[in-house]
C-alpha cells in the first residue's frame, strides 16, 4: 500500500508540472498520456484494476489503517482530477498536428519559446536580452518561410496573397525592416495607378466624343431665300493675335521650367557666388539622395545669376519648376552660402513702389526702433482694405530698397512689393496712396530695371572688377592710380585765387575743381567733366541708362507702366555714298583673250637671258 502511495505521489508531482507547463503554453495541443488506470467518475473512487503482474493481497496486518490511507489517496486523486479539468476548461480545442515536434516542443532557454506558440505577444515583452529577441524574430521568420513554402507546394499561396490580414502584417514588417526600398515600391505603384487612371479617363473622354451623335436638324425648319445681293458680314478681330505665344526656348523669361532662388535681402555678393557647375551638381545630388521617387527624377540642367544677385535654375524642358519647388528643403541648404533664401517660379510679377515710408517707430523714453518688413506689412493690411484684399495675390511682401546699415541713418525710405495679377496691381495704383503709421504714402509702378554695372578698378561701365583687364584709375581725378593713393593735399589754383581775392578760407574737401570723370574725359561733346566717375548726374551714365522719371514717362506713353523702355537709339540704316565710283565691266568676249599676267612687271630683269647674249 505504501508502494502504491509513493507511485501515486510521483504521478501527482509529474502531472502537476505538466499542468503548469500547460498553463504557460495553453495554445499547444495536449499530448495523449498513457496511464495504468482507467478513467474514474467524478463522484467517487473506482476500484483499481488488477493486472497480471499485480497479485491479489491475501492478508492485511492493519485493515483500518490501510483503509484510511487508501481513502485519503483516492480523495486526493479526485481533487487533482477536478483541478486538471478546471485548468483545461480555458484551453482551446487542440488541433491534430501530425508533426510531433510541434506538439511536444518545449522551451529552449530562459524566456525563449517556439515561434508557433500563441502567447508570444505576452512573452516577447518580458524578454530583456536583445539577442533573445533577435533569435525569436529570426526563428519566427524561418517558420513563416516554411509555411509559405508549404502553401506554395499545396497550391494555397494565392489565398494567402489575397488575405488582407497577411498583407497588412507583411506591409508593417517591410516598413519596419526594409524602410526605404519598400516605400519606393509603394510610391512607384501609386504613380503607376494614377497614370493608369488618367489614361483611362482620357480614353473614355475620347470615346464619348467619337461616339456622340451629330447635331440633328429640326424637321420643321423653314428655308429662306435672298431676294437681292448678299454681303459677307465682317467678323470680330481675332483677339488671340495680340496674345504672345510661349517661347519654347528655356532661355526666355517666365518659362515654365525656370525657378528663381532669391538671396535676401539684396542678393548675393559677387565674391560669395559659387560656380554654376558646382551649383547644378549639388542640387542634382540632393534630389537623387531624397527618399521621394518623384524628387529623384527631377533634373536641373542649367543655372545662372541675374543682375539682382539672384539665382535662376532651369529643369528639363519637359519638367516644371513648380514640381522642383516642392523639394526646396532638400537642396537649398547646400547652395544658400549663409544667406536667407526663398524659391519661387519665374512668373511675370507686377511690382509697386511705396515712397517715403517711415523707417523707425517711437518707443518708450523717446528712443527709436527700426521697422522690419513684417511690421510694415501688418500695418498696411490693417489700414488699407484694398491692400488686405490683394494679399491673396502678393507673392513678395514689402521690402526695403536699402540695407539695414543705410536704414539706421535714414528716417524715410521706399518699399517695393510684388503681385502676380495685373488687374490687382492696377486697382492698387488707381488709389494712388496707401495709409500707414498715421500718414498717406504715394504709390507708383516699379520698373525692375537692371542695376548699373560699373567697374571699381577702371570705373568703366558694363563690366565688373573681377573681369576687368584695364589698368586701375582713380575715381576722383581719373589718374593712373587707385583712389587710396589719391593726394588730398594738392592745392587748387581756382580755390586759391578765390581765397586771395575775396579774403576767405575754403574747405579743401568741398573743392570740385580737381575732380575729373574718366568716362567723360574721352567725350568731346560733354562740357561738365568735373565730377566723380560714379556720380549719378554723370552725362555718360544718363545717356546710357536714363533717369527714373524719364523711364516712367516713356513707359506710361506705351500704356504699360511696368514696361522697361530701352534708352538706346535705333541705328540708322547705311546708305550708299553718292561719290562712289563705279568701274565699267569688261565685256565677256574679251575675257578669253586677255593676258592675266601682263599687268605684272618684271621684278628682276637680270635673271632672264637676253636673246643676243650667247650661252657659254
Amino acid at each position: 500500500m505504501e508502494g502504491n502511495n509513493d507511485s501515486s505521489n510521483e504521478k501527482h508531482t509529474r502531472t502537476h508540472s505538466l499542468s503548469l507547463n500547460t498553463a504557460q503554453r495553453y495554445s499547444q495541443p495536449i499530448p495523449a498520456q498513457t496511464t495504468n488506470k482507467t478513467s474514474q467518475p467524478e463522484g467517487g473512487a473506482a476500484r483499481s484494476q488488477r493486472t497480471m503482474c499485480q497479485p491479489r493481497s491475501q492478508t492485511l496486518s492493519n485493515p483500518t489503517a490501510s483503509f484510511l490511507e487508501s481513502a485519503v489517496a483516492k480523495v486526493g486523486k479526485v481533487v487533482h482530477t477536478r483541478t486538471q479539468e478546471a485548468e483545461r476548461a480555458t484551453t482551446p480545442t487542440p488541433l491534430n498536428y501530425t508533426n510531433e515536434g510541434l506538439i511536444t516542443g518545449g522551451p529552449r532557454g530562459p524566456g525563449h519559446f517556439d515561434p508557433w506558440d500563441e502567447d508570444m505577444n505576452f512573452t516577447a515583452h518580458q524578454l530583456t536580452n536583445k539577442e533573445e529577441k533577435l533569435n525569436n524574430l529570426y526563428d519566427s521568420l524561418l517558420e513563416a518561410r516554411n509555411f509559405v513554402q508549404a502553401l506554395t507546394a499545396g497550391g494555397g499561396i494565392k489565398d494567402a496573397q489575397e488575405s488582407q490580414h497577411i498583407t497588412r502584417c507583411m506591409t508593417g514588417l517591410a516598413n519596419a525592416l526594409l524602410n526605404q526600398p519598400y516605400r519606393v515600391l509603394i510610391d512607384q505603384q501609386a504613380e503607376l495607378l494614377q497614370a493608369i487612371q488618367q489614361i483611362n479617363s482620357s480614353v473614355a473622354t475620347l470615346i464619348e466624343k467619337t461616339q456622340s451623335p451629330e447635331a440633328t436638324h429640326h424637321a420643321n425648319h423653314n428655308n429662306t431665300y435672298a431676294t437681292g445681293p448678299t454681303f459677307k458680314p465682317k467678323g470680330k478681330p481675332d483677339s488671340s493675335q495680340g496674345i504672345a505665344k510661349l517661347n519654347p526656348s528655356p532661355l526666355t523669361a517666365h518659362h515654365p521650367c525656370r525657378a528663381v532662388i532669391r538671396f535676401l535681402p539684396d542678393g548675393i555678393k559677387e565674391e560669395d557666388c559659387l560656380k554654376l557647375a558646382i551649383i547644378v551638381d549639388k542640387i542634382n545630388n540632393a534630389l537623387a539622395n531624397s527618399q521621394s521617387l518623384k524628387a529623384s527624377r527631377m533634373k536641373v540642367v542649367a543655372a545662372t545669376y541675374n543682375n539682382q544677385g539672384n539665382l535662376i535654375v532651369s529643369t528639363h524642358t519637359d519638367q516644371r519648376a513648380s514640381d522642383l519647388l516642392q523639394y526646396t528643403e532638400n537642396f537649398l541648404p547646400h547652395i544658400d552660402q549663409g544667406y536667407e533664401t526663398s524659391a519661387l517660379e519665374d512668373k511675370h510679377w507686377f511690382k509697386i513702389q511705396i515712397d517715403g515710408v517711415s523707417t523707425h517707430t517711437m518707443v518708450d523714453h523717446g528712443s527709436r526702433s527700426l521697422l522690419n518688413t513684417e511690421m510694415v506689412h501688418q500695418e498696411l493690411v490693417a489700414c488699407n482694405p484694398a491692400y488686405a484684399i490683394a494679399t491673396a495675390h502678393i507673392v513678395t511682401p514689402p521690402r526695403w530698397m536699402r540695407t539695414n546699415e543705410q536704414l539706421r541713418t535714414t528716417l524715410r525710405s521706399l518699399l517695393v512689393f510684388a503681385v502676380d495679377d495685373e488687374d490687382t496691381a492696377k486697382n492698387l495704383l488707381q488709389g494712388n496712396t496707401l495709409a500707414a503709421f498715421a500718414r498717406y504714402f504715394p504709390l507708383r509702378a516699379y520698373q525692375d530695371r537692371p542695376p548699373v554695372k560699373q567697374c571699381k578698378n577702371c570705373w568703366g561701365l558694363d563690366h565688373m572688377a573681377l573681369k576687368c583687364k584695364e589698368p586701375p584709375r582713380c575715381r576722383l581725378c581719373a589718374g593712373e592710380h587707385k583712389e587710396e593713393n589719391h593726394s588730398v593735399d594738392q592745392e587748387c589754383s581756382k580755390c586759391k585765387a578765390l581765397e586771395e581775392s575775396d579774403d576767405m578760407v575754403l574747405d579743401r574737401g568741398s573743392c570740385t575743381h580737381n575732380l575729373h570723370c574718366i568716362n567723360c574725359s574721352t567725350a568731346t561733346h560733354i562740357v561738365d567733366k568735373n565730377h566723380t566717375a560714379d556720380a549719378r548726374r554723370c552725362p555718360i551714365r544718363l545717356e546710357k541708362y536714363g533717369t527714373t522719371r524719364t523711364n516712367e514717362q516713356k513707359a506710361l506713353k506705351s500704356h504699360n507702366p511696368w514696361k522697361v523702355v530701352s534708352t538706346k537709339k535705333p541705328r540708322k540704316p547705311k546708305t550708299a555714298s553718292p561719290t562712289t565710283k563705279t568701274t565699267p565691266k569688261t565685256p565677256p568676249e574679251q575675257l578669253a583673250y586677255q593676258n592675266q599676267f601682263s599687268i605684272f612687271e618684271d621684278p628682276n630683269p637680270t635673271t632672264y637671258i637676253e636673246e643676243d647674249t650667247p650661252i657659254q
